[in-house]
């Protein structure tokens, strides 16, 4: 079979970039695989990497490598692949972000105006599941859902020397480290973190916040936003236990093993993949009560969920899973037993594979 994936792609670093190489990767084994993208592209003889341009490009690219399926995960770049397509390759768009609940108005119709032209719609998690199906009101033929998979090989707990692996990666050595990995953006919720560290700065010095972001996404809105933030921590005494650093995707296993804990602030979500790398790596998780979240994050056995905006919540979270020793040992081997049982990757691999056999 000949796959044509769709998608932004590394060095461009997100959730959805990291399911697409693990898609490549696996895919490429059994299938001739190729991505269309508009960026450089991580090398490899697995998959091959065409660039994406205007139409005529795409069609050139179409005409040459003729697949049998296409697999966009990013709609804004699918209406062009839908117009170069005269040959009605059947198309399947996987959308990741919770477009018709926090998208703008010109993206959401963009979204819709497109749906005539794809042959499914698949989303990651119940949550994006019911919002098309309800506010998007697609048919259920149309619709689908696959929960994305991860590498619980790559992500898991790692017999490092701890303090070693921070000193390599400039970390405290010897603080209860928490790791919040995003973008530097107004709806990833860091603003709201920095209220909850208020509640906490006074009585707990043992603790450290690293912010992990991705330096190829690191545009001029996000530098503003990361400067911004920063003069708040420095405004409210923060600066002591809050910290940004950049991180690419390679360094993320270690990231984990260096931490202790993770914590998504966001306002909105689908279904994060860093919970599911995180819990893979025997991290117990904050989250708030957004989206797809609850479906990873079981309150009280795999982590904590809070409502956006509950800054004491936040904090009490934060000190219980600090101050109680045992409870997060058992936390931590839940997460990994969840995570190997739940996110192994041949589960998203697979349903991929015969949902495009089904389409052909």
């Amino acid at each position: 079979m000949k796959i044509l994936l769709v998608s932004r792609f590394l060095p461009y670093i997100g959730g959805r970039e990291t399911s697409v190489l693990l898609l490549a990767e696996e895919l490429s084994k059994f299938n001739d695989v190729a991505i269309l993208t508009p960026d450089i592209g991580r090398a490899s003889d697995k998959y091959k990497i065409f660039p994406y341009g205007n139409i005529q490009d795409i069609k050139a690219v179409l005409k040459g490598f003729k697949p049998d399926i296409i697999n966009s995960h990013t709609f804004y770049l699918t209406p062009k692949v839908i117009k170069a397509n005269s040959d009605n390759v059947s198309i399947v768009l996987t959308l990741h972000g919770d477009l018709l609940g926090y998208g703008n108005d010109v993206d959401k119709k963009l979204f819709i105006d497109m749906i005539p032209f794809l042959k499914k719609v698949i989303t990651v998690c119940n949550h994006g599941y019911n919002r098309l199906d309800k506010d998007g009101r697609i048919d259920k033929n149309k619709l689908g859902m696959i929960k994305c998979s991860i590498d619980t090989d790559i992500f898991k707990p790692r017999l490092f020397n701890k303090k070693e692996l921070r000193k390599g990666l400039r970390l405290p050595e010897d603080k209860f480290i928490a790791i919040i990995p995003t973008r530097m953006t107004l709806y990833k919720g860091l603003n709201f973190l920095l209220q909850s560290l208020q509640e906490i700065k006074d009585n707990e010095e043992n603790l450290f916040f690293l912010v992990a972001t991705p330096p190829s996404r690191y545009r001029e809105e996000e530098t503003l936003f990361a400067k911004n933030l920063i003069e708040t921590a420095k405004s409210i005494g923060l600066c002591n236990m809050f910290s940004i650093g950049f991180y690419d995707f390679v360094s993320m296993p270690f990231l984990y093993n260096a931490s202790d804990l993770l914590i998504i602030p966001s306002m909105t979500e689908q279904l994060p993949i860093s919970i599911m790398e995180a819990q893979s790596s025997g991290l117990p998780v904050i989250a708030t009560n957004v989206g797809g979240i609850s479906e990873a994050v079981v309150n009280g056995q795999t982590g904590y969920l809070v409502d956006y905006g509950d800054t004491k919540k936040l904090a009490q979270c934060i000190l219980d899973l600090y101050s109680d020793k045992s409870g997060y040992l058992v936390m931590s081997r839940t997460n990994r037993n969840v995570a190997v049982a739940s996110y192994y990757k041949n589960k998203m691999i697979s349903s991929y594979y015969n949902l495009f056999q089904s389409l052909i």
